[in-house]
């Protein structure tokens, strides 16, 4: 069994390369505000869960009530969904807010959208505006 600093590296390592696929200004923001969340409270161990992913992927996510549209910003590079791990283990918004609200001021700040704003809600999700 891999221990759990084992798994955090492992778990960043893969999030970096998710980093790089990013549209620059996406990388840039999302890597700035990883930071921030980080350094606030690092007690949460934050992740990025997803960065870019196709459109065979987003068509899974789809089918399983797991997203709402056929053509995500995902596909483009242009959003990122970035969750709290706690003890290694994610945190939903319902079990506690407070981080995913730190989220959506970090991403209103940058000027990002932030799913959390959302009439369905996305709490981990931020993505580029359309300009």
């Amino acid at each position: 069994m891999m221990k759990s600093s084992d798994m955090m590296k492992l778990l960043r390592k893969k999030q970096d390369v998710k980093l790089n696929d990013l549209h620059p200004e996406m990388r840039t923001s999302a890597m700035e505000i990883l930071a921030e969340l980080r350094q606030a409270n690092p007690k949460n161990n934050w992740l990025m869960e997803q960065g870019v992913r196709s459109t065979k992927e987003q068509k899974k996510l789809v089918e399983a009530n797991k997203s709402w549209v056929p053509v995500s910003k995902h596909q483009s590079g242009r959003a990122v969904d970035i969750r709290p791990y706690p003890g290694n283990k994610s945190v939903s918004y319902e079990e506690n807010p407070a981080p995913y609200q730190s989220l959506g001021v970090l991403a209103k700040r940058k000027k990002l959208g932030w799913g959390g704003d959302w009439g369905k809600r996305d709490w981990g999700h931020i993505e580029m505006k359309e300009k």
